[in-house]
């Protein structure tokens, strides 16, 4: 991707009308990434990928929203879990393709099949799951709905949070970005050095406006495996999205991290990234006060 001399900032004036969550007469779509590491009955991760997908279907009016699985490297049973949903809950099913990494190593990236699913999609909200996340409330998307509603200057709705990044992101991977704006770009001075701090939305579970999509061509055509929420959060800021916080009937687990650990699409790898401590405040450029949580 090339630099760009003059920020492509896109015109978010419109109602919020455009922003309004009518569930019942536009369902939503939502879309769940399942990953099995690999068909051992000890790593294809089944459990939770059927606790994920059952939840929605489960505390989730039928005709309410739309349903898309990604399959990444599923193992017979899970992907026999799918097909079951495909027949029974007319979901639609994605196959994840396998890559080469740079050593020559067979990998199945996240963000490939994540874009293969958005581009299939054309309601006005997405909702994503990774597989480790599920439904815990049987009221959830109403809850979900109001949220929407009562708070129409936001695009995206998750466990807002702020991400912290090395400088050195800023030449490779930030400013190249279609979607850069350099007035957006926030730094702050920390003991070890001055960093580039940004809210997003950490990964798992949210919802996210078309119209965000489309601006900011959501996920980013460079991603692999990692640094998509920190990404996305960017991209939202510098092209003047914003967020809210909203878990209710969201339950967010507790596994480790899966797959491929180090993005080789960013030189630098995962960014030194990190989640603020808690009790720390951070200012943006908006005049907004985020309180950050603990590290988990």
């Amino acid at each position: 991707m090339h630099k760009l001399e003059e920020p492509r900032v896109k015109d978010m004036t419109g109602p919020a009308s455009l922003k309004k969550a009518e569930f019942q007469r536009r369902p939503p779509d939502i879309c769940v990434c399942a990953y099995s590491s690999d068909h051992t009955r000890k790593s294809d991760h089944f459990d939770i990928i059927s606790r994920c997908l059952l939840s929605i279907v489960k505390n989730t009016p039928p005709n309410f929203y739309r349903l898309h699985i990604g399959c990444n490297n599923l193992s017979p049973r899970a992907l026999a879990l799918v097909d079951w949903m495909v027949d029974r809950y007319g979901a639609v099913k994605y196959i994840g393709e396998p890559q080469q990494d740079p050593n020559g190593n067979t990998i199945f990236p996240k963000y490939p099949l994540m874009r293969k699913i958005y581009d299939a999609t054309a309601a006005d909200w997405v909702i994503w799951f990774d597989d480790d996340c599920y439904v815990s409330q049987c009221d959830w998307l109403e809850q979900l709905e109001e949220k929407i509603n009562t708070t129409p200057a936001a695009d995206q709705f998750g466990d807002h949070s702020l991400i912290v990044v090395s400088p050195e992101h800023k030449a490779c991977w930030i400013e190249p970005a279609d979607w850069y704006n350099p007035d957006k770009l926030e730094y702050r001075d920390f003991p070890d050095g001055r960093k580039i701090v940004a809210a997003f939305v950490r990964g798992g579970f949210y919802a996210l406006s078309r119209r965000a999509i489309d601006a900011c061509d959501i996920p980013d055509r460079r991603l692999v495996h990692n640094n998509g929420d920190w990404t996305t959060g960017m991209a939202l800021t510098h092209q003047g999205f914003t967020f809210a916080h909203h878990l209710r009937g969201i339950t967010i687990g507790e596994e480790p991290r899966r797959g491929i650990h180090e993005d080789k699409s960013c030189p630098n790898g995962q960014a030194n990234q990190k989640r603020l401590p808690g009790r720390v405040q951070i200012h943006l450029n908006s005049g907004e006060t985020f309180r950050c949580r603990q590290n988990r």
